[in-house]
């Protein structure tokens, strides 16, 4: 019951205010200024009680677990981005160094790429594997195929392996 009484004196107190500040100003250019801050100090008194009553703190905790979640779906976002960019880096690395393989040593090399999948790093080749398709009897020089695939890489020579396929020749067809 203070309040409500203490509330009403300040908005006695300021009326009373504004009529003085009116009477004592008359018609002077300065009233024109005076007027509307006088209005917006009354309606900051009368709405003044009201910001008071609401609560003081709002639980704002349900927003902190779903921030939570959403980091946690972007985090999960991004390992799946960065993995599938890895896959598609090898797959296509792949396929450019089985066609260049091929053009350049006339074999048909099936070509695995396996790099590393690191913060920040993709893409750093962590090993190759070359599996070469020869008639049987047929002279494949798979060290040079290494040194070659290992210079067009840009890795040491140790990190790729080559496996020879002997696959039986076609039958001329008639």
């Amino acid at each position: 019951m203070d309040g409500i009484r203490e509330w009403i004196m300040q908005i006695a107190g300021v009326i009373v205010l504004g009529t003085l500040c009116d009477m004592i100003l008359a018609e002077s250019e300065i009233k024109k200024y005076v007027k509307p801050i006088l209005g917006f100090v009354l309606i900051f008194t009368v709405v003044s009680p009201i910001s008071n009553m609401a609560p003081q703190k709002i639980n704002m905790d349900f927003l902190e677990d779903e921030s939570q979640g959403f980091l946690d779906v972007a985090e999960r976002s991004d390992k799946l981005q960065a993995e599938t960019m890895a896959t598609l880096y090898e797959e296509k690395l792949s396929l450019e160094l089985s066609r260049s393989i091929g053009e350049a040593f006339k074999k048909d090399v099936k070509v695995l790429v396996s790099a590393e999948n690191k913060e920040g790093k993709i893409g750093e080749i962590d090993g190759v594997v070359l599996e070469i398709s020869a008639e049987e009897g047929e002279v494949v020089n798979c060290e040079e195929i290494r040194k070659y695939t290992a210079k067009a890489l840009g890795v040491d020579k140790n990190k790729v392996k080559a496996q020879l396929k002997i696959v039986e020749g076609e039958s001329p067809q008639a």
